[in-house]
């Protein structure tokens, strides 16, 4: 599985780390930045999108992205619980 926009960082716990559950991040693999009429623009998610329709279309590309996402660490933590031996979440 890859996804262009997102990424998964997990951060499973090591025997030599202190008790605890697995750590795990969402972040962006790709920065864009702009500057408009001299204004420095916060971290964008989709390229220039000139009508609705493109808009709509990274809209859908996110959510299938993100659905992925939820999907792989769901695989890891749940696989990381049983390392552990803990009880599978739902």
């Amino acid at each position: 599985m890859s996804t262009y926009r997102f990424g998964l960082l997990f951060l499973p716990r090591r025997k030599k780390d202190h008790p605890g559950p697995a750590i795990s991040h969402l972040y962006l693999k790709i920065l864009m930045r702009q500057n408009y009429r001299g204004k420095r623009t916060p971290v964008l998610l989709t390229p220039q999108c000139l009508t609705f329709s493109e808009l709509r279309g990274c809209i859908s590309a996110l959510r299938r992205e993100l659905d992925q996402l939820e999907k792989l660490a769901r695989r890891k933590y749940t696989a990381d619980q049983k390392r552990q031996g803990l009880p599978i979440p739902n």
